[in-house]
């Protein structure tokens, strides 16, 4: 080779590695005359990975001082003493390349490689990547970002035979213990490789539209990416005004659907503060209780309860209640502490005519004084305390049904009471979205035209 061409070499070797390095300046080092690469493995479509691994076979001694080895039942039918570990991966570990560029390359002679290594010991077919590289080689040309590219988006794997028909790599390992270790490793990576790229990724905001990295953006659930202030403001206000459907995904794709992506909890409370998460966990409780049936609320605490166990099994227990929050057990019919399955319920209170109320409040209070009467005697400083606490508890609870039926409007949609605090009588519920007549309760659209209420 002469001066000419040995420069030309020098000079097309410098060039390579100024792109290279611009290209891949995380994954390439310089040392002396050696070029370290690191070649992450990134496919175009996940594939199935089979981490297998032979069982250990027995060997058995026998008296004449003989050794036999078992590996399975003593019959004739063959058997499969490999144990396999299946998963879905589409990141695998960098494949490490140490390479050396000759003076006569690259024009008479290739790279030349010195060592390739792949990480956590995944692949072991080195010396047919090895021979892989350097048939692509092509006298005069530049092959290093060839060799790159065709590491990182796997087609070597394709090239050497190693990815089947039905998509799989079968990956072996020398141990039972080591091949659940490495199946356990791999899908680490795959998730890690998966929250790196998203965090270097840039991505529109569906709401403002602007263009931000993956570190300021979530992704919920449904694969739609949102920027943090402004997913954040908008579910921040929903769970202020007490609107937990409006807690979920908010892109045009999500909210054609009958039921919008809810937002998860661990999505709401990487968003918002846990005074607001605390709030909209409450919210949602309390929606899903207005939504089932056979939930009632503690007399006492007035905490949601679900049936239990018990009055799931038979039909004399179906009354029975206890809350998980005070542990209160209750009788779901006449709301007092449970009398058993045998007792006869007494009227609820809440059946009552007015008369029968205040003539029940009346003999419970000429009961409560006698109490008191007969223990004045015996205890007098502790009978001076008011014993009227459960008496106010009926009667706010009386109070507050009158004030419901009197000065609210039950939705015609879901029957919830809706209180008017001002405006004309067009009302929308804020639970179920019905848009109904405040006045009359009738719903807009079966409302009589030209009726009254609807002008006033």
């Amino acid at each position: 080779m002469n001066k000419i061409q040995q420069t030309e070499c020098q000079s097309l070797q410098a060039e390579e590695k100024e792109v290279l390095k611009s290209i891949f300046p995380d994954d390439i080092t310089f040392t002396d005359d050696l070029l370290h690469i690191e070649v992450p493995v990134e496919l175009v479509n996940p594939v199935q990975i089979e981490v297998t691994s032979e069982l250990p076979s027995l060997v058995l001694e026998l008296e004449d001082g003989s050794s036999l080895l078992e590996s399975g039942p003593s019959n004739s039918q063959p058997t499969n003493n490999t144990e396999t570990h299946h998963i879905s991966i589409s990141a695998l570990p960098p494949i490490l390349l140490d390479i050396k560029l000759p003076s006569t390359y690259p024009l008479q002679s290739p790279p030349e490689i010195i060592s390739i290594n792949a990480t956590h010991n995944w692949f072991s077919n080195i010396p047919e990547l090895q021979d892989l590289l350097l048939r692509s080689w092509v006298a005069g040309d530049v092959v290093l970002f060839n060799w790159i590219e065709t590491i990182h988006s796997g087609k070597f794997l394709e090239d050497l035979g190693l990815l089947t028909d039905n998509n799989t790599i079968t990956v072996p390992a020398p141990t039972h213990e080591q091949s659940y270790t490495l199946a356990t490793t791999l899908s680490k990576y795959n998730d890690d490789a998966h929250i790196q790229g998203f965090l270097r990724a840039t991505y529109a905001c569906s709401i403002c539209m602007d263009l931000f990295k993956g570190s300021h953006c979530i992704r919920l659930s449904c694969s739609h990416v949102f920027c943090r202030p402004c997913l954040t403001e908008f579910w921040v206000i929903s769970i202020t005004e007490g609107d937990i459907n409006k807690v979920a995904c908010v892109d045009p794709e999500c909210l054609k659907k009958e039921n919008n992506n809810r937002a998860l909890p661990e999505e709401v409370k990487e968003l918002v503060t846990t005074f607001l998460y605390d709030r909209w966990k409450d919210l949602r409780q309390r929606r899903m209780a207005e939504l089932d049936p056979t939930v009632t609320y503690c007399p006492r605490c007035e905490a949601a309860v679900w049936p239990g166990p018990e009055a799931q099994q038979a039909d004399a227990w179906n009354k029975y209640r206890c809350c998980p929050t005070c542990s209160f057990s209750y009788c779901t019919f006449c709301l007092k502490i449970w009398h058993g399955i045998h007792t006869r319920c007494p009227i609820p209170y809440h059946l009552l005519s007015p008369e029968e109320r205040r003539r029940s409040d009346l003999e419970l209070l000429e009961a409560i004084n006698k109490i008191r009467s007969q223990r004045s005697a015996l205890a007098p400083a502790e009978i001076s305390k008011p014993l009227t606490k459960g008496t106010l508890k009926r009667r706010q609870v009386r109070l507050n049904q009158e004030w419901i039926a009197k000065c609210t409007m039950k939705c015609p949609g879901c029957e919830v009471p809706v209180w008017r605090d001002y405006g004309c009588n067009y009302m929308k519920c804020t639970r179920c979205g019905q848009h109904f007549c405040y006045h009359c309760g009738a719903s807009i659209d079966m409302h009589p035209e030209k009726a009254p209420c609807w002008y006033t």
